[in-house]
């Protein structure tokens, strides 16, 4: 019959006899793992229209590349046995195989695009460090074995293990991976941020002096996550706000009383030649005290007029570094503009 359907060139797929007996293995992550060759069929190595399949492609590739360690996702263990076999029917090296847990969604389900999971790209399109990225995925069911959770690369090179590769999935957290992109800005340089941030936008602040951009950066870095939110909150630095936060004025411009008060802080303000950090907070502090109002109440406008936000670095530091003309323009400004309806 087979002769005949040969004969007759009807189409056909090639098979590996699996041979009596069982297949073992010992996986650096699950340890010791055994297969009844039974329960597995005579699968397919080459299909009918000739192409072979993954388990045969990825044995041939593996060997000729002279792979030594095949690290892969967990979901690849049903196939190692298969994969084993084939080694042994080529009389083959049989690399160790790791396999390390799935990557789950927030409800333990496996991920999937429409759960967050992209591409690495969209991670730099969204402005995290390379550095920071990397350091998440590693602690993605793996830890050092104590508290640390911060690492460069090369201090994960030295301490990574697969031995301490956890067998459980692991939870995709996008609240962890922004923590994670906030340690690793604060520990950067304003330099190497500046260089980071135009791979993003090449033509950032190009017309702007380097150092005052340095200045800028050194006093925003701590609060930010990534090189977008770096970009976002340095903005003010450079324009003029003119959309001032909702949610700020509601909360601290609520009627035009504010109007007034800082009007005479103004008027105080273009008399003040020391224009320095400490000199700035006692100064604010002073107008509040004659005025008779709360430093919170004078402290919360000047921000919103200065910045065009309800929260930032120091309030002081940020008037120091704008300078006495910037400031006191934006104050007018807002004085005229604010409250919104």
């Amino acid at each position: 019959e087979i002769k005949t359907k040969l004969n007759s060139a009807q189409p056909y797929c090639v098979r590996i006899k699996i041979p009596r007996g069982k297949t073992k293995f010992s996986d650096t992550i699950y340890g010791a793992i055994e297969v009844e060759n039974k329960e597995i069929d005579d699968f397919i190595i080459q299909r009918t229209d000739g192409n072979p399949t993954y388990n045969l492609t990825v044995v041939i590739d593996d060997s000729d590349m002279e792979i030594t360690h095949v690290i892969r996702g967990e979901d690849h263990i049903a196939n190692t046995p298969k994969q084993i076999i084939i080694y042994k029917a080529l009389d083959k090296k049989i690399p160790q195989f790791s396999h390390l847990p799935m990557i789950l969604a927030s409800g333990g389900q496996r991920l999937s695009k429409r759960h967050g999971a992209t591409g690495v790209q969209e991670y730099r399109d969204s402005g995290y460090l390379s550095d920071a990225l990397v350091n998440y995925l590693a602690l993605l069911g793996w830890s050092p074995g104590d508290d640390r959770e911060i690492f460069d690369m090369e201090g994960l090179i030295k301490e990574f293990d697969l031995k301490k590769v956890q067998k459980k999935g692991a939870i995709f957290d996008e609240k962890k991976l922004h923590w994670v992109g906030g340690q690793h800005m604060v520990k950067e340089s304003p330099t190497f941020l500046v260089e980071s941030l135009r791979t993003i936008y090449p033509e950032w602040q190009k017309d702007v002096t380097e150092n005052y951009i340095l200045s800028v950066i050194d006093l925003v870095k701590d609060r930010t996550k990534s090189l977008k939110e770096l970009n976002l909150f340095t903005d003010y630095f450079f324009t003029d706000p003119t959309d001032f936060d909702e949610k700020a004025i509601s909360k601290r411009w609520k009627d035009e009383s504010i109007n007034f008060y800082l009007e005479k802080y103004i008027d105080n303000l273009e008399g003040l030649n020391d224009w320095t950090v400490s000199v700035l907070e006692d100064h604010l502090r002073a107008n509040a005290d004659i005025n008779g109002i709360k430093t919170a109440l004078l402290i919360h406008p000047v921000r919103i007029a200065v910045t065009g936000f309800g929260i930032g670095p120091s309030l002081f530091n940020v008037m120091e570094l704008l300078g006495k003309q910037t400031v006191i323009r934006r104050l007018k400004f807002a004085v005229e503009n604010l409250p919104s309806s």
